[in-house]
């Protein structure tokens, strides 16, 4: 290492008679040592930064850097950590263009929780920018001034945002639709809102909620009431007058009007009544319905119009049954044409 480092000086002064040129071994151990002091360092800072990025991407991802072609390890000096960093580029999963779809859309809908004050939404609302940039969407200042003053046209609508109104009617006035906005526009505006946004009560805002949300849930419930009266129509249907189906054309059409007309007069509130009956009503309705095949399957309905060998859940009987109905007994279904020339029925 010494005499490297002579020959090094001579060559750089070209005086060899000025530069000790002879050195005892003590002197050679001393120069080793505090050169491999920040050697070591070095190879320690290589060594460990290769295993932190092992554990974090996968060992999928760095073998091909950090191993051989047979497996075995190579050398700290056999592999670059720029070349590390860059598999791990290659191999990162990147998002699909309908992931990229869902966060501009996340960004459009973007709702301020107006609990909080303007730039500290302003703020997260940016942070999804950033993340769509990332992505290779051009979200630029236009989309950020756009999704924040319509967050304050909504907010004005409600009395806890009352204190916005002068200013959103002076930002209308000053900028119009279709304006080009730039880094200087939104710190103009930023600072015509946070004086209004020093004024107002944040504690009397709500929590952000989403209309389609609200509008989702409503038709869900218009839904399920539908169904709701759906099943009990189709219940009655069935318990009230489905067994005539079995019988003749004329008894068959004598009961779907029956039927249709029961339906017809059916209300929502007849149908909540009927299902706040007590349990122990229902539960005890099976046990004293006179046909022991109801029974047997603990029906609560009757069919008094209807002898105990015409029940659909007759299991000896070979006759047409609703589907429904075949697989509670765990029957096979047949169609009901199968049974149109049968005599027995």
């Amino acid at each position: 290492i010494l005499r490297d480092a002579t020959a090094a000086a001579v060559r750089a002064t070209g005086d060899a008679k000025a530069i000790q040129t002879k050195f005892t071994r003590s002197e050679a151990c001393d120069e080793a040592d505090s050169q491999n002091y920040s050697i070591q360092a070095t190879i320690g800072t290589k060594e460990g930064t290769a295993e932190g990025i092992t554990a974090l991407v996968g060992s999928a991802i760095t073998d091909q850097i950090l191993k051989n072609v047979d497996g075995t390890p190579k050398t700290v000096d056999e592999y670059l950590l720029y070349e590390l960093i860059q598999a791990v580029r290659d191999g990162a999963i990147r998002p699909e263009h309908q992931d990229n779809l869902r966060l501009a859309k996340s960004v459009l809908d973007f709702q301020f929780d107006w609990r909080k004050k303007i730039q500290a939404n302003l703020e997260q609302l940016k942070v999804l920018v950033e993340r769509g940039k990332a992505s290779g969407l051009n979200l630029d200042v236009t989309f950020i001034v756009s999704v924040l003053l319509a967050n304050l046209h909504a907010a004005i609508q409600h009395d806890w945002g009352r204190d916005l109104f002068e200013s959103h009617q002076k930002l209308r006035k000053q900028y119009p639709h279709g304006t080009n906005h730039t880094a200087t526009t939104l710190q103009a505006i930023m600072t015509e809102l946070t004086a209004a946004d020093n004024v107002r009560d944040p504690s009397t805002a709500p929590a952000p909620t989403k209309a389609s949300a609200y509008a989702a849930h409503d038709e869900g419930s218009i839904a399920t009431d539908q169904l709701t009266l759906l099943s009990d129509f189709l219940q009655d249907d069935y318990e009230g007058s489905a067994f005539g189906a079995t019988e003749s054309d004329s008894s068959s059409a004598k009961t779907k009007k029956s039927t249709k007309s029961s339906g017809r007069g059916r209300t929502r509130g007849n149908s909540r009544r009927d299902r706040d009956k007590s349990k122990t009503t229902v539960t005890d309705k099976w046990q004293n319905n006179p046909c022991k095949h109801c029974k047997a399957y603990k029906r609560n309905n009757q069919h008094p119009d209807f002898t105990t060998a015409q029940c659909f859940w007759n299991k000896g009987k070979n006759m047409w049954r609703p589907s429904w109905i075949c697989k509670e007994m765990e029957m096979k279904y047949k169609p009901r044409h199968l049974f149109e020339g049968d005599k027995s029925e």
